[in-house]
């Protein structure tokens, strides 16, 4: 984000322009618009932009109505890496009775501003009984 608020874009230290940032999430939108993103189309030389590509599809209406845009495709970026680790942690066998589950947002700005963390979650996962306790409102 940069110091006037442009999502997307952020100046670090010894650049001249602000580069794009968040280039899926940048693009996500217009390539929404001009449904230029092919439902099911993943190729090798494109991996992992097309996963990421995909998982905004399915946000389309969210994405495109959102306020921000790019903020609604970081949102939802976040919540399917989220919810992929839940599915990890479900289907892991672990050798200890609590998995630590933090997810955060960092909102990278212009190098005068610094950079921001954003806490999300916080979560204990007891593994035994199946159980999880959200701490996140004793770190806010």
């Amino acid at each position: 984000m940069t110091k006037y608020g442009e999502l997307g874009e952020a100046l670090s230290v010894g650049q001249k322009e602000e580069p794009h940032c968040c280039s899926a999430a940048k693009a996500a939108p217009d390539k929404l618009k001009n449904s230029e993103i092919v439902r099911g189309e993943i190729t090798d030389t494109a991996y992992r932009m097309n996963v990421i590509e995909q998982i905004f599809l399915k946000q389309k209406y969210r994405i495109l109505n959102a306020q921000h845009p790019i903020y609604g495709a970081t949102e939802a970026m976040y919540e399917a890496i989220d919810e992929c680790i839940n599915y990890l942690v479900e289907h892991t066998v672990f050798n200890c009775k609590n998995v630590l589950l933090m997810g955060a947002m960092r909102i990278s700005s212009d190098s005068e501003m610094g950079s921001y963390t954003a806490a999300r979650r916080f979560d204990v996962v007891n593994v035994h009984e199946k159980t999880k306790r959200n701490l996140i409102d004793y770190f806010l």
